[in-house]
């Protein structure tokens, strides 16, 4: 059993590195249009051009706090989500004892590094916010009661501290946007099915009695705690201390962004989300599964009460038709649950450790073998195809010889935690490639299905055009007389900095900014080309296929090679900002005198 410091110890370690995966290069990647679009709204409120907050307050006006007292980066912008996830991982420390101390720890380290978890913790406008604190509430404000725990210890009610922390974080989930509702209606439907199907029972029921004859509630002064800094918090939050009392009307209007949901139809297709759980959340989807059949075999009640709740957070947004991939981080919670008890029963030295480990070590070997042997598959040539056949199956058959070797010399036991903990160890690999890449190499694009499209592409190369114009035109980069007529979220958020910018639907016949903004197909005023000189970059990036996956799907899973379509921006700069010597065209090379030709005496 592990000890009560060390365990203490293990829960930090597994903050610090969810907050090291959500912070590291958190602003590399620029905002793409759905994030830009939140970000510009708490950018006007920190600046006061705009005092009407959209359906998701907790993140606007918090923001915009930040912004107004350090940089407006996207570093900054990104922050709140960031922290939320992280703090989402100290969750699993209130459910130790429904799960197992073991269960628990494995839980919060696996929502450290989750891709999905991760990915959408440095997005703007993802449910992690919602996610994060109404778990936490849930955590903090389930009711206590002294119990015997499994060492004799006592575990006493929580404290007051604890009920007025989950009061704020049912406040902050409040105020994080429709994608609460879509978690709290999972939590209950799962809720409702365990009650009727008797897996938790009811209030005075003869099992309930059985299994605990004086069950904790609530007091009423716990009532009064929770509630009191519930609503404190959305008053203070949600009006930033009263600064922006219109935030309450932001707030109001999350009921209406939710029923949007169910009217608008989004462009990607239900079977992208269960494609998502698959390729990216492989090792809780293998143990979570096996978790829930033994659950339900064995009738055990947290496997089958959390079976209810993955079933319920994954049918909704496969029926919400507004639903995105980041929707399934609602069945990623119950799933890494399921997979954590299931874990658990392997975290042990059972019989024959050595002979288990070695065991492991060779299953590990050989799912590394089968990997890259797969993508070799998937570039080989017809002639070579056939080897790489034979060595896959011959993985596949000495890992069989393997384990049964083990369970005939050493025991079944052993055979079996090795093929466990040999399959867990390339099941985590495999998590934590795809978590560097979604969140790293491949952030805001297309490769990763988590980000909204569309995608943003060559902004830092524009911004610098931009800025070496800007010493050109007047001296200083942020200063510029440009006319954008693309007036995109992402744009202005490139342009939020620069003085002198205008968005304008066409181009005047008769004017002649420093430089101008344009699509690539924008029709422009005659004789355009002859006073200025253009350049296009390739802006917003969309995902060239209507399917759930994408046509060659093994070369996305090992190359990350899919197809795309590039919107593409014009910047189109005077030339008289230019340099004469850069303007002026080339003259002709001069033809050789005949005479100066001739070899000399």
């Amino acid at each position: 059993m592990t000890h009560p410091r060390t365990e203490h110890l293990l829960y930090l370690l597994a903050f610090l590195l969810a907050l090291g995966l959500r912070l590291a290069a958190l602003g590399n990647a620029p905002l793409s249009d759905f994030e830009a679009a939140w970000a510009i709204q708490s950018l006007e409120l920190a600046r006061g051009t705009s005092l009407i907050p959209g359906a998701l307050p907790g993140y606007l006006l918090p923001t915009a706090f930040l912004f107004s007292i350090f940089q407006d980066a996207n570093f900054t912008a990104r922050l709140l989500p960031a922290l939320a996830g992280s703090l989402l991982v100290l969750s699993p420390y209130a459910f130790r004892r429904h799960l197992g101390r073991t269960a628990a720890l494995i839980l919060a380290f696996g929502l450290a590094i989750d891709p999905g978890m991760v990915t959408l913790s440095r997005m703007i406008g993802s449910p992690m916010m919602a996610a994060a604190f109404l778990v936490l509430a849930w955590a903090l404000l389930m009711p206590g009661g002294r119990r015997e725990t499994g060492d004799g210890r006592q575990e006493h009610p929580p404290s007051a501290a604890r009920y007025a922390l989950g009061g704020i974080a049912a406040g902050m989930a409040l105020l994080s946007g429709p994608a609460v509702i879509t978690g709290a209606l999972g939590l209950g439907i799962a809720y409702g099915l365990a009650r009727l199907t008797g897996v938790l029972p009811g209030r005075g029921t003869a099992s309930e009695a059985e299994s605990d004859p004086k069950p904790a509630r609530w007091s009423l002064t716990e009532w009064r705690i929770a509630l009191g800094f519930g609503v404190g918090t959305v008053l203070l939050v949600g009006t930033l201390f009263f600064l922006y009392p219109q935030g309450l009307a932001g707030w109001a209007s999350t009921l209406d962004a939710y029923i949007t949901l169910w009217q608008q139809r989004s462009d990607v297709p239900a079977g992208r989300l269960l494609a998502a759980v698959f390729f990216y959340a492989l090792l809780p989807l293998v143990f979570g599964l096996a978790g829930a059949v033994r659950g339900w075999v064995q009738r055990r009640d947290p496997e089958r009460a959390l079976s209810f709740w993955l079933l319920a957070a994954l049918i909704l947004p496969l029926l919400m038709p507004g639903h995105q991939v980041g929707d399934v981080i609602w069945a990623l919670l119950p799933l890494w649950a399921l997979a954590a008890l299931e874990l658990a029963r392997f975290a042990r030295a059972g019989e024959r450790p050595l002979a288990a480990a070695g065991l492991a070590a060779g299953i590990l070997v050989l799912l590394v073998i089968i990997w890259l042997t797969l993508a070799a598959l998937d570039t080989a040539i017809p002639e070579n195809v056939p080897r790489y056949q034979v060595v896959l199956a011959a993985s596949v058959v000495i890992g069989a010889l393997g384990v049964l070797l083990v369970a005939v010399s050493w025991s079944l036991s052993a055979a079996w935690d090795g093929l466990v903990w040999g399959t867990a160890a390339g099941l985590l690999l495999y998590t934590l490639s795809a978590t560097f890449s979604a969140s790293q190499v491949h952030a805001n694009t297309p490769q990763s299905w988590w980000w909204i499209a569309p995608t943003p592409s060559h902004v830092t190369l524009a911004r610098e055009t931009l800025d070496d114009l800007g010493l050109m035109s007047s001296g200083r980069a942020n200063s510029l007389e440009l006319v954008s007529l693309v007036d995109t979220p992402s744009v202005r958020w490139m342009l939020r900095n620069t003085e002198g910018v205008t968005y304008a639907p066409s181009m005047e016949p008769d004017s002649t900014p420093a430089v101008a903004i344009t699509h690539l197909d924008d029709p422009l005023p005659p004789g355009w080309e002859q006073l200025y000189r253009g350049q296009d970059f390739g802006w917003a990036e969309f995902p060239a296929w209507e399917t759930a996956l994408p046509p060659d799907t093994l070369n996305w899973l090992f190359n990350y090679n899919v197809p795309t379509s590039t919107a593409s921006i014009v910047i189109w700069a005077r030339l008289d900002l230019f340099p004469a010597d850069m303007t002026a065209p080339s003259p002709a090379p001069a033809e050789p005198n005949a005479e100066e030709s001739l070899p000399a005496p």
